[in-house]
């Protein structure tokens, strides 16, 4: 049921054309715009992503950073706070959270520390 539900919501949103375009720096700071679908992926000239990554908030500070490999999230990300702190980090393997992830509270000190597979919290996480 949980299935057939998912998969009405996926074709309800592709019908209504979901998409996001979004304007992030290069690695040569030229402006690009970047297309999300409704699957995740994300698209730059019609072709799955594969490259660095930049967001920031509208205060100019980072948002994230990381790298893409054929539209998925893949290798180190970095999530920051709105003051530019170090908001969250880990790694990405074809699209999902896999490895040891971090966050941090805003002042920069270790809240949480743990691991991750396919997405899914996994074994012991420590809070601070």
């Amino acid at each position: 049921m949980k299935n057939i539900i998912f998969s009405f919501l996926l074709v309800l949103i592709s019908f209504n054309g979901y998409s996001q375009t979004t304007k992030v720096l290069n690695e040569n700071k030229e402006e690009e715009f970047i297309r999300y679908d409704a699957t995740g992926l994300i698209y730059y000239k019609d072709e799955l992503y594969t490259g660095f990554y930049e967001k920031y908030h509208e205060n100019g500070q980072p948002y994230e950073k990381g790298s893409y490999k054929n539209g998925q999230k893949d290798g180190v990300w970095e999530e920051y706070h709105m003051n530019g702190q170090l908001s969250r980090k880990g790694s990405y393997i074809n699209g999902k959270k896999n490895g040891v992830w971090e966050g941090y509270h805003e002042n920069g000190q270790l809240k949480e520390k743990g691991p991750y597979l396919n997405w899914t919290p996994n074994g012991v996480w420590e809070r601070y």
